[in-house]
């Protein structure tokens, strides 16, 4: 197999590689941190539960209300029924879902990394092992 000096493209496709590679993993990371914030939610709700004998309701409208946060109202109805949904849900279910979304983000785009960027790159390493072989080589 000859070993040829990697092109000015070899270098771009391999840096646009590396820098899609490390945003894939960020959002990994991401997602993630997420999951143990939902663990929390929960773990609150069970160490009230055991200790109050009550379950609380830990849903969107109480979040809200713990901050200030107006609840959102709006004219049109079928709008005001997702609203209302959505501030029904528990309190864990977004996290879990920005999770979720996160760690799928990240598979499509680690997905995505292209056959080129990974064949530059892995021309660019051959090259540089090669170099190095030499160098010690000639000593």
């Amino acid at each position: 197999m000859k070993i040829t000096e990697p092109t000015p493209n070899d270098l771009r496709l391999a840096k646009s590689a590396d820098f899609q590679h490390g945003v894939a993993m960020t959002i990994g990371v991401l997602g993630f941190g997420f999951i143990p914030v939902s663990i929390a939610i929960g773990i609150w709700q069970c160490i009230r539960w055991l200790n109050d004998g009550y379950w609380p309701a830990a849903n969107w409208m109480t979040a809200f209300e713990w901050f200030g946060i107006p609840y959102p109202m709006t004219e049109a109805i079928g709008l005001q029924k997702i609203i209302d949904w959505l501030m029904g849900l528990s309190l864990w279910t977004l996290p879990i879902a920005l999770a979720l979304v996160c760690l799928i983000g990240m598979n499509i785009l680690a997905g995505l990394e292209s056959k080129e960027g990974n064949a530059a790159r892995s021309k660019i390493l051959t090259w540089k092992r090669h170099q190095d072989y030499l160098k010690r080589e000639s000593r």
